[in-house]
């Protein structure tokens, strides 16, 4: 977006054009400046849309559960109506993708427990 021309470079761009790790400044900076915010929506409907296409499958897991720093670090831009509506945009599945609750794991641990639980199932 930006090297096409449509967002201008700013000083938050090129604090993140000169780091190996972008992702924690572009959500560092999200609600300061435009590209960073627009990179952000595009990664929350991506992000939507992924979600969405796994949802049908696991109706008996109580939901979709996310993961992963961007996520946590960011709950209050998961929480609003625009990742909902791209994870609800979908004619035939509409009322399922409606009813089914989404959670955002914070506990970073999650990952221990469930290589804890896997190491105590038979072989």
């Amino acid at each position: 977006m930006r090297r096409k021309g449509s967002l201008p470079e700013s000083y938050f761009t090129r604090q993140i054009d000169a780091t190996e790790e972008k992702a924690p400044l572009i959500s560092q900076y999200v609600d300061q400046d435009e590209t960073c915010k627009e990179a952000f929506r595009l990664f929350l409907e991506l992000y939507a849309r992924c979600a969405r296409n796994f949802a049908p499958g696991y109706p008996r897991a109580g939901g979709i559960y996310l993961a992963g720093g961007i996520l946590a670090r960011n709950l209050s831009h998961i929480q609003t109506e625009v990742f909902r509506q791209h994870f609800e945009e979908n004619d035939r599945h509409r009322d399922i993708l409606q009813a089914i609750p989404i959670w955002v794991i914070t506990n970073y641990d999650v990952s221990l427990f469930g290589a804890a639980f896997a190491a105590t199932l038979p072989a």
